[in-house]
């Protein structure tokens, strides 16, 4: 890795992480990944965020990452779910960014993280990676 950057909307865990992690390399940042505008990197890696957000801010957020010069998406999804399904922001649900109102091709590569959350309920919990001008 030739530079890292971390972001979050909570502003104590950036602090702490650029007080604890941060160095020539590494460093943490107050970024809203719906609004703000994001650095050029390689790759955004969005994990267990879309999970907590409307159908509609995850729209939006992804728009904004196509607006960015970020290459490539690596995110939560959840393969074996039939559905999506709307929450209000800040409730959790899983997401199958394959089926509608996604519709995300298939992915480049799938990492299943094997979860045992909720006595194993979520074990097709994956990391999936797509080019961001493919979505």
């Amino acid at each position: 890795i030739e530079n890292y950057i971390g972001a979050d909307i909570v502003e104590d865990l950036i602090q702490q992480n650029q007080k604890n992690y941060a160095d020539s390399k590494r460093q943490f940042l107050p970024l809203d990944i719906i609004q703000d505008k994001l650095p050029e990197a390689d790759l955004i890696l969005v994990r267990d965020c879309w999970v907590h957000l409307s159908n509609e801010l995850i729209i939006k957020s992804l728009q904004n990452i196509k607006r960015s010069k970020i290459r490539y998406l690596l995110t939560t999804t959840f393969p074996d779910e039939k559905f999506n399904f709307d929450i209000q922001t800040g409730s959790w649900r899983p997401l199958n960014l394959g089926k509608k109102p996604f519709h995300f091709p298939p992915p480049l590569a799938l990492i299943q993280e094997k979860s045992t959350e909720s006595g194993g309920q979520y074990f097709d919990k994956s990391l999936a990676l797509w080019r961001v001008t493919d979505l």
